[in-house]
């Protein structure tokens, strides 16, 4: 029988190492490393077939055998025959042209090297680790001599800023690496090495590469754009063109840190070295301009977003950024409804804000000379998108964007309230004095000379308090006119009226109490029942509510 041994080689006595791993029948011959990836180990056999080990360094011990080192009787099948007993120079197992090599592909500020394939067809790596070195030139990059197994290496001489690597990184499970270069490196050149481990091999060493790595320096394009809008100025203080047919971005050429913060006027900050990119700007997926300028049409309405793209013509690098741009005109800050609050409630407030158009812009607000100040909450500067008040009048707005342009809006801010009507739902008509009149009451203050007229809200700046005005009220001012008030009885027979008289609808004499039912239905008191009643009435404050009528009922208990 023949025998297979494996010996302990990293040992002073590497015969007393031997271990038989395997017994076999059939002759055994030569033995001998993949000549071409240096991951396997093949044994030649009678016939035209080889046995191979997958895991050369595996050491085989105590109840471990040969499959632990994955080994395979009819690895590899000759076909050109018997084989001898020897091991040809060259063993086309598969298709592979090579160990594996390395390429780069740029991503802006970030590279990515990758390996085009696995070392072994069959055996995926398990770890690659990656070394990156910098060099001071092109002149020799690479040592001239090889290591101990015939491996190109970076050489020392020119390794900067030593013979340490700029970069270590293992990527365990994958075939590549990114690498962001930091500041203060430079284009130039670069040597890449990558040690790779499967289950056959542990860090086997690529030749290294050498790759010219240019950088594409940093741009800035603000992320967002507010630009003001305004007929009536041709210019800001700034320079900016304020009522433009056209608004403009224009590239500024300045060298940045990997990190840049742009100046608030700045919208595009690009590198100096300009001649050596391409630009290509794009909105909703279309390419509008291949020039670093770009001339945009006034638009109205929600912000476009538009990106730009750099190109660096001789290394391909790209990196694109984009920027929402908005167009604010007088129109975009004043709200589309109806801006006003309601002094008849007891703590009345309202927020003023503008549209939610533009975020980068300066507000200010300030009181009319009409307005007091204290009628803005909170305290000055008033600087936000939005104010609270808690009374009527007129505040002014002055908006301002980067550019030196600005708008100036005034909101002119009414006391209006909705018609109330209240009623009673129960009354006593047994003329005790004491509730014995159905009265439709609403938010009516009346004439002064009105002797029933409600007491004026002390608590509203300017009001007074009237001697002999005993009846409490809520109200600043008229806001309902009543027009009739109708009672019925509960088969639909009209029983009561109460007409305004149309001299006094425009003149405003109205008084309350002119529209009580007693109770009386043709000078007869009406049986104890439940009673509908229909209030018809207008707005003052909101006459294009038109004629309104409400409904309800009322119970006459005695």
């Amino acid at each position: 029988p023949n025998q297979l041994l494996q010996f302990k080689l990293d040992t002073t006595n590497i015969n007393a190492s031997m271990r038989v791993v395997g017994t076999f029948t059939e002759k055994l011959g030569a033995i001998e490393l993949d000549p071409v990836n240096k991951a396997k180990l093949y044994i030649a056999k009678e016939g035209n077939s080889y046995a191979t080990i997958g895991k050369p360094n595996q050491r085989i011990t105590g109840t471990q055998s040969l499959s632990d080192a994955k080994f395979e009787a009819n690895g590899f099948v000759s076909t050109t025959g018997n084989i001898g007993l020897g091991i040809p120079t060259t063993i086309n197992e598969s298709d592979d042209s090579g160990p594996p090599s390395i390429s780069v592909e740029c991503k802006g500020l970030k590279f990515t090297f990758k390996l085009d394939k696995d070392l072994c067809e069959k055996n995926k790596n398990t770890n690659v680790k990656w070394e990156i070195y910098q060099v001071g030139a092109l002149k020799e990059p690479l040592s001239p001599f090889l290591d101990n197994n015939g491996v190109k290496i970076p050489n020392p001489l020119l390794l900067k800023p030593g013979p340490n690597p700029i970069f270590q990184q293992p990527t365990p499970g994958e075939n590549s690496v990114d690498f962001n270069f930091p500041d203060p490196l430079k284009s130039g050149y670069y040597v890449v090495v990558a040690k790779i481990t499967n289950d056959c091999v542990t860090d086997y060493l690529l030749d290294a590469q050498v790759f010219y790595i240019s950088l594409l320096k940093p741009f800035v394009l603000k992320k967002q754009i507010d630009k003001i809008f305004n007929d009536n100025i041709a210019f800001g203080p700034t320079g900016s063109n304020c009522n433009f047919p056209n608004y403009v971005i224009s590239p500024i050429p300045r060298d940045l840190p990997l990190s840049p913060a742009p100046l608030p006027s700045d919208n595009l900050i690009v590198p100096l070295d300009t001649n050596i990119l391409q630009f290509s700007w794009t909105h909703s997926g279309k390419e509008v301009s291949k020039f670093g300028k770009i001339y945009i049409p006034f638009f109205s309405g929600s912000g476009k977003t538009f990106k730009l793209t750099l190109s660096d013509i001789e290394s391909g690098c790209t990196n694109t950024q984009e920027t929402l741009l908005t167009f604010i005109t007088k129109d975009d800050l004043i709200p589309k409804f109806n801006t006003y609050l309601c002094l008849d409630e007891p703590d009345p407030k309202l927020t003023l804000s503008v549209l939610p158009l533009a975020n980068a812009l300066i507000y200010d607000w300030k009181n009319n000379i009409t307005t007091p100040s204290s009628f803005i909450l909170g305290t000055a500067p008033w600087d936000q998108k939005k104010i609270q008040i808690n009374r009527d009048g007129k505040y002014d707005l002055n908006v301002k964007d980067a550019y030196g342009c600005e708008l100036n809006q005034t909101y002119a801010i009414d006391d209006k309230c909705k018609p109330k009507i209240i009623t009673p739902s129960i009354f006593t008509p047994n003329d005790d004095k004491n509730n014995d009149y159905f009265l439709p009451t609403w938010n009516w203050v009346g004439n002064s000379s009105d002797p029933k007229r409600t007491t004026l809200n002390t608590s509203i700046p300017g009001a007074t308090l009237n001697p002999g005005e005993i009846l409490p009220r809520t109200y600043s001012k008229n806001r309902t006119i009543i027009h009739s008030v109708k009672i019925f009885n509960r088969w639909g027979e009209l029983i009561f009226q109460k007409d305004t008289d149309p001299k006094d609808l425009k003149t405003g004499d109205i008084q309350q109490d002119d529209f009580g039912w007693n109770g009386t239905y043709r000078g007869q008191k009406v049986p104890q029942d439940t009673y509908a009643w229909m209030v018809e009435f207008r707005s003052i404050d909101f006459p294009e509510y038109g004629l309104m009528t409400e409904r309800g009922a009322v119970v006459v208990v005695y």
